[in-house]
C-alpha cells in the first residue's frame, strides 16, 4: 500500500508505527481469510503540511486483479 499526494510523490507505509499503533494485534501480520475483515490504522510518514490525495492498494503479486486506487 502506498499514498500519494498531489504532486505524485509516493509514500509507504510506516510498519513499525503499525506495530505500536493497533495495540490489540489486529492488521499485523495477519491472514485475512475471504469474507472477513479486519480493523487496523495504517500510518504514513510523510512530510509536514503533506496533503494526501490518494491510497494504492497492491493487488498482490500471484493475481490478476488490478491495483485498487481510493481518492481521499
Amino acid at each position: 500500500m502506498t499514498a500519494q499526494d498531489g504532486s505524485g510523490r509516493e509514500f509507504e507505509v510506516d510498519g513499525a508505527a503499525g506495530i505500536y499503533g493497533n495495540t490489540d494485534g489486529q492488521g499485523f501480520l495477519g491472514k485475512i481469510n475471504a469474507g472477513n475483515s479486519v480493523k487496523a490504522n495504517v500510518y504514513f510518514d510523510v512530510p509536514k503540511g503533506t496533503k494526501l490525495k490518494t491510497i494504492t492498494f497492491k493487488a498482490g503479486l500471484f493475481t490478476f486483479a488490478d491495483d485498487a486506487v481510493v481518492t481521499l
